[in-house]
């Protein structure tokens, strides 16, 4: 009998973990990325925008990251973490070479951010040109794409920008 009930609770213990475990598949739309600043953005309806701004820096690329509230009414943003954004960084070929969070760990922490209309927030970041921390990358054409990590009840574009990376010793 003790045998029985130690079996039973062992398949239920089995069926709970794995039916915890299962995944949620949700689609994301695509959205279309924007470049440069505020006034190039055609889709007018967002009122909050992020524009990323690069430079390379010898053997260092700089991101400027904006987030601005163009609208009339204040913007509530609810962040999930200490990460405020995300970048990527792919070749001509589509590649990623380089994601802003591997090998970060951020806080785990709910903030939430009032952006006030007409304000912006911003912020600095650097990269060392190397693929993942790894080898430097090739020069030639690449495209950042920074993505702001907040929830908010208005949409988040993604912000786009080419560059042009020399990566050659002089």
């Amino acid at each position: 009998m003790r045998r029985r009930l130690m079996y039973l609770l062992s398949i239920s213990l089995l069926v709970f973990t794995l039916v915890g475990c299962g995944s949620l598949k949700t689609e994301v739309p695509e959205e279309t990325p924007t470049t440069g600043n505020v006034s190039d953005i055609e889709n007018e309806a967002v009122q909050v925008k992020p524009i990323v701004q690069l430079n390379q820096e010898g053997d260092h690329l700089k991101f400027h990251i904006s987030l601005v509230n163009q609208g009339k009414e204040d913007v509530e943003l609810t962040f999930p973490s200490g990460q405020r954004f995300e970048i990527f960084v792919n070749d001509s070929n589509g590649r990623e070479v380089y994601r802003y969070s591997i090998n970060r760990s951020f806080i785990q922490v709910i903030e939430e951010v009032i952006l006030k209309a007409g304000e912006e927030l911003s912020w600095e970041e650097e990269w060392d040109l190397t693929m993942n921390g790894e080898e430097v990358v090739p020069s030639g054409e690449y495209t950042a794409t920074v993505e702001i990590t907040a929830h908010s009840d208005v949409d988040i574009p993604l912000a786009s920008q080419k560059i042009d990376l020399d990566t050659e010793k002089k």
